[in-house]
């Protein structure tokens, strides 16, 4: 049951994802979370790309190019991607204070309003926050403005920055490949995407051995699934963004 529970949790979360990112089509659905082709594909054709043509909000599409659901800003103060060292990237190439500024900067820029908890919420994976703990930036920030590393270890949040609580999540993607590697922050504003379950709910069925099984005569197995019927979408773009960062796999 925590398994089939667990699995029940990732089907949604993927599903909130496909308007976030590359949510048109088969080959975009497969872009979401630790899916086929994320680490491999996401970023793929757009290392060469500048940010305002990740989204169709603020930009047009280049050739062979899906576009994203959310705008994009980069950490570091490069034009493309290609740019940021693989082997050796800057302080403000890596997930730090300075890349969700950028970010947090341009949600404020266009009146993003915040959660109704008073922060911006950041989704990152676990090897992005590995890469935050070792930025001397976010130390200092630790030390000087939130009082001490202590008081942000919460299970799964790894503080509060700029106005944005980051919470972890392995099944947030990001790119890793030889040549370059990179993490993708999703910082979320109020208005910006919105879920509905079409159904009711996440139903899981159990089903126990009995006379009336055709498929199991000697009335040995059990079966657990789980069935969501879902929708997600983007209601406002202005109102999210996709900070993306360089760290080494």
């Amino acid at each position: 049951m925590q398994r089939i529970t667990d699995s029940a949790a990732l089907t949604v979360d993927n599903c909130c994802q496909y308007p976030l990112f590359k949510g048109s089509g088969a080959a975009g659905r497969l872009q979401v979370g630790q899916l086929a082709d994320t680490k491999a594909k996401i970023l793929s054709a757009l290392m060469s790309a500048r940010a305002s043509s990740f989204c169709a909000n603020t930009g047009n599409a280049e050739a062979g190019r899906l576009q994203w659901g959310i705008p994009v800003v980069f950490g570091a103060s490069v034009v493309r991607l290609s740019a940021v060292s693989s082997t050796a990237p800057s302080i403000s190439a890596r997930l730090g204070p300075i890349g969700i500024r950028k970010a947090v900067t341009r949600l404020k820029r266009l009146n993003v309003e915040p959660l109704a908890n008073g922060t911006y919420m950041g989704v990152t994976h676990p090897l992005a926050l590995n890469m935050l703990f070792s930025n001397p930036d976010w130390k200092q920030w630790n030390v000087n403005y939130v009082g001490g590393p202590t008081s942000t270890m919460y299970k799964h949040q790894a503080g509060l920055v700029h106005q944005v609580a980051l919470v972890e999540s392995s099944n947030q993607p990001y790119y890793a490949v030889t040549a370059h590697s990179c993490s993708i922050t999703t910082i979320l504003g109020a208005g910006c995407l919105a879920a509905a379950e079409l159904d009711g709910s996440v139903k899981f069925y159990i089903t126990r051995p009995g006379e009336q099984s055709t498929n199991d005569p000697f009335r040995l197995s059990s079966f657990i699934a789980f069935k969501v019927r879902m929708a997600a979408a983007v209601l406002d773009p202005s109102a999210g963004v996709h900070l993306i960062n360089a760290f080494i796999a």
